[in-house]
């Protein structure tokens, strides 16, 4: 077999064998994405007091990463369908609406590959 044979099967092999555990997201343990359905408190009063926001939603993991208003913060994953998070008051000084999101980090502790990342839709929170 020619020199140039072998070499575009080996390099055909190997793109295969590179792509393998990128089709198995979703599949043999792989995490999905975090999905969050809904926060509460879903408001608060611009000089209030610091508060624990409760998040529901999907596929929440040890290492699932909160946000408030583009701010990670500190949280705790309760289980797969909630998490926690403390709110200090300095965060919610000024009348404003805010996104809060949740997102997976790719080959987390608690991911089996490079699968499981990504952003949960964005919610607001109102602060009045």
């Amino acid at each position: 077999m020619p020199l140039r044979s072998r070499f575009v099967i080996s390099i055909t092999l190997l793109s295969a064998l590179a792509i393998i555990p990128f089709l198995s997201c979703g599949y043999n343990g792989c995490a999905d994405i975090p999905v969050l359905n809904s926060i509460s408190p879903t408001s608060a009063s611009a000089g209030g007091p610091a508060f624990i926001m409760t998040l529901t939603g999907r596929h929440f993991h040890t290492d699932t990463v909160f946000f408030f208003g583009g701010t990670e913060l500190a949280s705790t994953t309760v289980s797969a369908a909630t998490m926690t998070a403390s709110i200090d008051s300095i965060y919610i000084s000024t009348p404003a609406t805010l996104d809060v999101w949740v997102t997976g980090i790719p080959g987390g502790s608690n991911l089996n590959g490079p699968c499981g990342g990504g952003l949960s839709a964005k919610l607001p929170f109102t602060i009045q």
